[in-house]
């Protein structure tokens, strides 16, 4: 294969026809308008016909929003929004990130592999999720005395609304992974680190922040859920591997940058390091053969090889900006603070 041949090839390979799901995640972004309007018109959908149903059948009064459809209703629209997001800040991020690789042909191909997921894998991840989350739901005593104790019609709505907001996040839970992944392996296959132009080391932490803040969103809809028993320990391993995942969302695949960076660094110190020893080398030797005449321009040497030393070491290794950590660290608070309002409200009995 000629190289003319090649850069067809790997251009192609960025452009290959999308998947099932990936042309489901697509929808918002594919329709005319902001691709969140169409995430809130998906919600709207989601709250909307379940409760006409039910008030048309005469479950609930018409008017009033059962927080069995509410809740799964906006955990799904919440869902489809944090995808969409997540798509677009990974796209805008890899053009960011891009110098870093140099001068590479595949560069449409790594950028997909960051917003693709595959078919086969990704519904069997969903069926898994499904029937984890089902069992659960279900094996809390008093969500399934309600459930099995209304009409069949009320039963099988609330069931199929619950099934869809599951099935979405396990979706989530999938397009994540992936995601993170390919991000892991894009920090592997870098080229170009350069600690004093840090923005393209830094630019994954943005998607990396915004996946744990989505989790940890889901998790104060699992925290504040009206409709669970708190004291069962499906809700409290639930809500846990919420906030764990989360954090480990944003910190586990920036790992390969951290040591990339912290290489870099050694490697820098190390070179400052050398010309320093060289330096002094030369003024040991100028005192030695009793030379003066270059002192003043070896000392102005290496005063400026220790305060570049200096410099290099307050450096950061950390694969992302202040703002981006301390964002991250102010949302991973959040679900905390809610649990532990929500058991002082249960304890005083408000």
């Amino acid at each position: 294969m000629n190289s003319a041949t090649a850069a067809v090839a790997n251009s192609n390979a960025g452009h290959v026809r999308p998947g099932v799901l990936d042309r489901a995640i697509g929808i918002p972004s594919s329709l005319p308008g902001p691709a969140l309007t169409w995430c809130g018109v998906f919600f709207l959908i989601m709250l909307v016909v379940p409760h006409a149903i039910l008030w048309a059948v005469g479950a609930i009064p018409f008017g009033e929003l059962s927080s069995y459809v509410w809740l799964p209703a906006a955990v799904s629209g919440s869902v489809v929004a944090f995808i969409t997001v997540l798509d677009s800040t990974a796209r805008n991020t890899f053009a960011d990130f891009e110098p870093a690789l140099g001068d590479r042909s595949d560069s449409a191909a790594l950028a997909r592999q960051l917003t693709s997921i595959p078919d086969r894998g990704g519904i069997l991840f969903i069926l898994c999720v499904g029937i984890f989350a089902t069992v659960g739901y279900l094996g809390d005593a008093t969500t399934s005395a309600f459930i099995f104790s209304r009409p069949a019609i009320e039963t099988w709505t609330v069931l199929i609304v619950s099934w869809i907001s599951i099935g979405l996040t396990g979706l989530l839970v999938a397009h994540t992974v992936l995601q993170l992944r390919a991000i892991a392996r894009l920090h592997r296959e870098a080229t170009h680190v350069d600690l004093f132009r840090a923005a393209p080391a830094h630019a994954f932490a943005r998607v990396t922040a915004l996946t744990g803040v989505a989790f940890l969103v889901l998790g104060i809809f699992v925290l504040g859920d009206p409709t669970a028993t708190r004291e069962t320990t499906f809700y409290a391993v639930e809500g846990l591997l919420v906030i764990g995942f989360a954090a480990a969302a944003f910190a586990l695949p920036l790992r390969g940058m951290n040591r990339r960076l912290s290489a870099e660094k050694a490697r820098l110190l190390g070179a400052a390091n050398d010309r320093i020893e060289a330096t002094t080398a030369r003024i040991h030797a100028a005192v030695d053969t009793d030379d003066m005449s270059r002192s003043m321009d070896l000392n102005a040497s290496l005063t400026s090889l220790i305060a570049e030393r200096e410099l290099i070491g307050r450096l950061s290794t950390w694969p992302w900006s202040t703002a981006t950590f301390r964002t991250f660290g102010s949302a991973l608070l959040l679900p905390v603070a809610i649990w532990l309002v929500t058991r002082i409200l249960e304890r005083v009995g408000v």
